[in-house]
């Protein structure tokens, strides 16, 4: 019996998990995925809030969702498909020009089948060596986080904003 080690953890530990292992994070922006941490995600979108009063504005816009995104990778039919398609191209482009031209070569039974074969394997290989050194570009979502206003104003505080205090005498204090 194969038993998978998924099925045994919560859904919201995996979750977390997945969350926590994404490459970047972002509020709102899917275009620039530059943050590392979903703080450094929550940190910009903090920075570009137009209000007088930041913390009446996180506590009317909480709770607010950070998105995780994960690197794609590239997939095994992907690699199997672009080899097919370079030998097919080098095998027409070989028998066109240095092939039999009426086909009379018989040692084996197929020769044009065996020469794709070989050379897709070794395209193959190839390409996973120098597409797997590449950085991959393309991002997919993996999870997302609600923040509510406590935490985001934690985190507002953390960066050196200090919470308004207002005294008896009207004297507001930072």
């Amino acid at each position: 019996m194969k038993i998978n080690l998924n099925d045994l953890l919560p859904v919201e530990y995996l979750t977390e998990v997945t969350f926590n292992s994404a490459d970047y994070y972002t509020v709102d922006d899917v275009d620039t995925l530059t943050y590392t941490t979903p703080e450094d995600a929550l940190e910009e979108w903090l920075d570009l809030i137009d209000a007088d009063d930041v913390e009446a504005w996180i506590q009317q816009n909480a709770p607010i969702t950070v998105t995780a995104y994960k690197r794609d990778a590239v997939s095994d039919a992907w690699y199997l498909e672009e080899a097919k398609g370079l030998a097919d191209t080098a095998e027409n482009s070989w028998w066109e020009t240095y092939g039999d031209p009426y086909d009379t070569w018989k040692l084996e039974a197929n020769p044009k089948v065996r020469f794709r074969n070989t050379l897709a394997k070794e395209i193959e290989a190839v390409l996973r060596r120098v597409v797997g050194a590449a950085e991959v570009w393309i991002y997919s979502p993996c999870g997302e986080r609600e923040y509510s206003a406590v935490e985001i104003l934690e985190l507002w505080y953390s960066l050196g904003h200090r919470p308004e205090v207002t005294n008896e005498n009207n004297r507001t204090y930072f």
